[in-house]
C-alpha cells in the first residue's frame, strides 16, 4: 500500500512539474505573439524560437509568427527560411497561402532582380483573389517596364476590388 501511494505522489509531482513547464512556455510564447502583434519583432523572436522547440503541435503558426518578425526586421532571407519550413513540415497547414503571401512580399520588398519571379507569378495564379498582393507585382512589373502586363493586372483590380485599392490601381492606369 506504501508503494502504491509513493508512486501515485511521484507521479503526480511529475505531472505537475510537466505542467508548470508547459504553462511557462505557453506563457512565452502568449508574450511573443502579443509582440509580433504589437510590431515589436525583435523581442518576439527568441520567444517565438523557445516556443517552437518545445511546442512542435502548433509548430506551422510559430513559424508563421517567425517569418512575419523577420521579415518586418528586414532579415528576408530567415523569414524566407521560416516560410520555406513550414511549407515543407506543415504542407496541409490553413497558413500556407499566408505564408506564401509573405515569400512574394518579400521577393517584391527586396528590391532586388527577381531572379525566382515564377514564385511571384505562382502566387497570384493561385490567389487571384488576394488583390493587396496582385498590386504590389503590378507596381513590381510596372518598375521593370512591362506596361502592359501591369495595366492589365490593375484594370482586373479597378473593375473587381473596391474600395482604395481600386482608386489607387486606377491611379496606375492614368
Amino acid at each position: 500500500m506504501r508503494r502504491i501511494i509513493v508512486t501515485f505522489v511521484l507521479v503526480l509531482v511529475a505531472l505537475s512539474y510537466s505542467s508548470a513547464e508547459e504553462s511557462d512556455i505557453k506563457t512565452v510564447l502568449i508574450k511573443a505573439k502579443k509582440d509580433v502583434d504589437a510590431g515589436r519583432h525583435a523581442g518576439s523572436i527568441d520567444g517565438l524560437n523557445a516556443s517552437y522547440k518545445e511546442l512542435p503541435v502548433i509548430g506551422d503558426y510559430i513559424l508563421f509568427w517567425l517569418a512575419k518578425a523577420y521579415s518586418s526586421e528586414g532579415n528576408i532571407a530567415e523569414s524566407n527560411s521560416k516560410i520555406r519550413e513550414l511549407l515543407d513540415a506543415y504542407p496541409g497547414s490553413p497558413l500556407k497561402k499566408k505564408a506564401r503571401a509573405i515569400a512574394v512580399r518579400n521577393i517584391i520588398a527586396s528590391g532586388e532582380d527577381v531572379s525566382d519571379l515564377r514564385a511571384v507569378e505562382s502566387y497570384v495564379s493561385d490567389y487571384s483573389d488576394d488583390y493587396d498582393v496582385r498590386f504590389l507585382y503590378g507596381q513590381f512589373l510596372k518598375k521593370k517596364g512591362e506596361n502592359e502586363k501591369a495595366k492589365k493586372i490593375f484594370r482586373s483590380i479597378y473593375i473587381h476590388c473596391g474600395g482604395l485599392l481600386s482608386k489607387l490601381s486606377y491611379n496606375e492606369l492614368s
